[in-house]
Parts: structure tokens; C-alpha cells; sequence
């Protein structure tokens, strides 16, 4: 199945998950167990759409740790992730729709992880995004532990997903169930 394909059969079904509230609280409480989330000082996030898994309370829980965060503000081709001292700084609606800060920009060398989002996952921690490259560009410029997070029923068990020379595998995958990792 192409990549158009997945990506509306997965749309489909992250939207007719139930409880995504709770899943997205396990799938949380899973990432604040990780060594790699423990030690990190300066966390890239997302800011959630509808159906995504919603880690803006990891994000509170990060700045009660006195950690950094940071959220994606996206251009035409490129995106940058900006500094956010509270969540109250994603003041305005950016080009797609999605509240962005209004911080500075980060250097991407000084994030330790990105909590990335996703439509689906195989198990060879290959994610299917929305398809515009935004995540693919800045990961590969970026030495940050790739974290992303999805629910369990995007997982695509069987054939891995077809990849491009320009798309970029994740580190770990945490899903309410199961982390995977490299």
C-alpha cells in the first residue's frame, strides 16, 4: 500500500480510537520512566492536534523539572523549534493551523530529545507523518534522541512502511502497550 494509502487508512483509525485521553496519560507516565527523557535538559514537543497523542502534560511536567522546552514554528519549507518558557507562549495559529510560540529558535544542537508525532509506525521505527517533510528535514540536521509517540492501533503490523531516501528512522517509539527501540 503507498504512503497516501496508510495514511488515510490510519487517519481513519487513530480517529475511532476511544479514551485517547487515557491512552495519551499511559503513554506519558511511559515516557516519564525513560532514562532518556530523565536525563534530557532541552525537549523538543509538539503541540497536539485532535486525534494525537496529547503530551502537552509531559510538557508541564518538564518545566516543573526546570527542563527547556521547545515547539516546532513552521515556514513555508522549513521548520524551527522555538524556546517556550510557558505554555502560555503558543500564542498564535501557524501555517497549518497548529498554535506555535513565540520564543526564540533553538539550535538544533543543543535539543537532547524530540518527542515527534506520527499518523502510524512499523516495527523497524519507520513513522508515517503528514507527508510534507517538515520532521524529516530538521531530524536529519538534528543529533537529538528521536522519540516518537503513538497510539498502540497505528502500529502497522506486517510490511514495513515504504520509505524514502529522505526519511528519517526514529530511535524509540512509545505507544501505550509497548516502547520499541533500535
Amino acid at each position: 500500500m503507498n504512503k497516501d494509502s496508510l495514511r488515510e487508512k490510519y487517519k481513519v483509525i487513530r480517529q475511532a480510537i476511544p479514551n485517547k485521553k487515557e491512552l495519551s496519560e499511559k503513554i506519558v507516565g511511559q515516557i516519564l520512566t525513560q532514562k532518556v527523557y530523565q536525563d534530557a535538559k532541552q525537549i523538543g514537543f509538539y503541540y497536539p492536534l485532535q486525534d494525537e497523542v496529547d503530551v502537552l502534560p509531559l510538557a508541564f511536567d518538564a518545566l516543573s523539572d526546570n527542563k527547556q522546552i521547545a515547539f516546532p514554528k513552521t515556514g513555508k519549507k522549513e521548520m524551527d523549534y522555538c524556546t517556550a518558557e510557558s505554555l502560555d507562549q503558543l500564542d498564535h495559529l501557524g501555517l497549518y493551523g497548529i498554535m506555535e510560540p513565540s520564543g526564540s529558535p533553538v539550535i538544533s544542537d543543543s535539543l537532547d530529545l524530540i518527542i515527534v508525532p506520527m499518523i502510524a509506525f512499523d516495527i523497524t521505527l519507520n513513522r508515517l507523518g503528514y507527508g510534507k517533510g517538515y520532521y524529516d528535514r530538521y531530524l536529519k540536521k538534528c543529533p537529538a534522541v528521536k522519540m516518537g509517540v503513538a497510539f498502540h492501533a497505528t502500529f502497522i503490523d506486517g510490511a514495513p512502511i515504504d520509505i524514502s531516501d529522505h526519511d528519517i528512522r526514529l530511535d524509540m517509539i512509545v505507544s501505550e502497550k509497548k516502547i520499541f527501540r533500535r
